[in-house]
This record gives structure tokens, sequence and C-alpha cells, in this order.
């Protein structure tokens, strides 16, 4: 199968393109990062005009992993413009432009595009984003699917585990903190449902050979604050929990722009696709560090 991954240089980006590569005929697609992975890959701007329908006319892929976007949450508030260009412009061509080629888009969006007041969301929730990087998410997810039923939008959900060397997560930025102060402050009254990356790709990869359409949430069984995410972490790498310093989301100077509780509920995977499975992002923690700590 033919494969075109955006955001190669990502986070996720890379792991689905060094694990799909395997088996398929991988295309990623970079921006400006200096380094490509060990995956065919190319840089291009996506948001450039032109850009995509040039991409799919050299390489006729059959399924498009659109992984890159602009996800920080402050920049993207800060940089509305840029932030509509990136994850709903872009977005929008690519898709419009993967059905005229005839192929299918699996879309990455996120659990942001709720407002956090009760949690337990399932694909049935009617969103309310409260920031401007979950409305770009959700005015993109709205074209993606226009753009052709056979499409899929798979929300992730706080995305934990080891980058492998593209890319920055969770895990990476907390033993970073602890390596240079000792102690990570992390929010105990913010709750999401983390997933680890290893379960993403895993998923992923299951997608793609499935004419799976629509919404899909893809997130862990756990319902979590960070700060417990953060001791399981701790558990896992055989460090000190007491590194782990927990105070509230509601003292950071832009808590008004940060849901609550966007956890997930029993929804379409559950209930539908009893076949994707998705181990607790503790146990998969646990089997990145079983053999040493990740810390002297």
């Amino acid at each position: 199968m033919r494969i075109l991954i955006t955001g190669a240089t990502g986070f996720i980006g890379s792991q689905l393109g060094m694990e799909l590569y395997r088996e398929h005929d991988v295309l990623g697609v970079a921006g400006i990062n200096p380094r490509l992975p060990d995956f065919p890959t190319r840089r291009l701007d996506l948001t450039q005009p032109g850009a995509a329908e040039e991409l799919l006319s050299s390489f006729p892929a059959e399924v498009v992993l659109h992984a890159a976007a602009m996800s920080r949450v402050l920049d993207c508030e800060t940089q509305a413009a840029r932030a509509e260009r990136i994850n709903v412009d872009a977005t929008a061509t690519l898709a419009q432009q993967a059905s005229t080629k005839g192929a299918r888009v699996v879309f990455f969006s996120s659990d942001m595009v709720f407002a956090g007041d009760t949690g337990y969301y399932t694909e049935r929730h009617r969103p309310s984003p409260k920031n401007v990087y979950g409305r770009t998410k959700l005015r993109a997810e709205k074209l993606v699917l226009e753009a052709n039923p056979r499409n899929l939008v798979v929300r992730l959900n706080s995305v934990a585990g080891a980058a492998k060397e593209w890319g920055a997560s969770f895990t990476d930025r907390i033993f970073s903190e602890i390596s240079k102060v000792g102690k990570v402050p992390l929010f105990g009254d913010q709750f999401r449902s983390p997933i680890h990356v290893r379960s993403v790709v895993a998923a992923v990869c299951w997608l793609v050979g499935r004419e799976v359409s629509g919404v899909l949430h893809l997130g862990g069984p756990q319902r979590l604050s960070r700060a417990e995410l953060g001791r399981a972490l701790c558990r896992a790498a055989r460090i000190d929990e007491k590194t782990i310093v927990e105070n509230s989301y509601l003292t950071h100077s832009q808590a008004a722009l940060m849901p609550c509780d966007t956890s997930f509920g029993r929804g379409r995977r559950e209930v539908e696709l009893p076949e994707l499975d998705v181990r607790p992002v503790e146990v998969e923690l646990a089997a990145d560090y079983r053999e040493e700590r990740i810390l002297p």
C-alpha cells in the first residue's frame, strides 16, 4: 500500500513512518527540520499554493496520514492566522486533492475540541472548543469529512512515551525537568485519557487496512490527571514519585484556555471495534523502562 505521512519529523508522524515502512511504500512529508527520518521523506510546505496537488500527483498515495499541525495551544493563541493557515487551510486543500486522486485521509485531531466541563466524552458529544487550537482542529475535521465519506478523523488524547529522535513528548519534558531542577510541577486537577505512542502506532497500522470512517476517539482506558501520569512515569522508570509536585491548572496565567477534563468515555472503539484494544498507559510505560532506570 502507498501511504503518505505528513508531519514525518514529528513525535507521532516519525514513529508511524518507521513502523509502516517495514511493509508499505511510504513517503513522509516534513517542513524545515534539518534532519530527516530513516524512511523516504521530502521537505514540502503544504501551505503553499499547488503543493498538495503536486505531492499527490508525484506520489499517488492510497492513504494519507495527516499528522502535521501547529499544536502548541499558547502558540496558536498568539499566532491565530498562522494556526488557521496550517491547521485548517492546508488540511482542507490536502483532503480535497486526496479525494480527487482517490486517496483516503486519516486526519489526526485532538481531545481539545471539547470544552472539558464534564469529561468522559464520546463521539456522540457535541464539541465546544475553548481555544484557537481546538477551534482550528474542529473546523479541519468538518472539512476532511466533507471531502470524502471514506475519510477518518482520529481524535487523540494526551499521547505519552519517549520520542525516538524526532519531535518531543510529555515523557521527554518530564525527564528533562527532573534532570535540570529535580522537581516537576504538574496539574492534579486536569484530566485526560493518556495513551502511549506505541498504542497509537499499532492502532493506526490496524486502521490503515480497514474502511473505518467518520470520527473515532483514540485514548487510553484510564482517566488520569497530569500529576497521576507523571507519577506513573516515575514508577515505570524507578524514580522517586516525590519529584512530581502537584498543583492546580487554575494557577496558570492562561487557565481560561485550558480544558479541565477532556477524558474519553466508552465510545466507538470499545463498542464497534473491540479488536482495537488499547493497553493502559501505565502498562506501556512500564514496558519502556523495564530493564533499567532512565535517569541515574
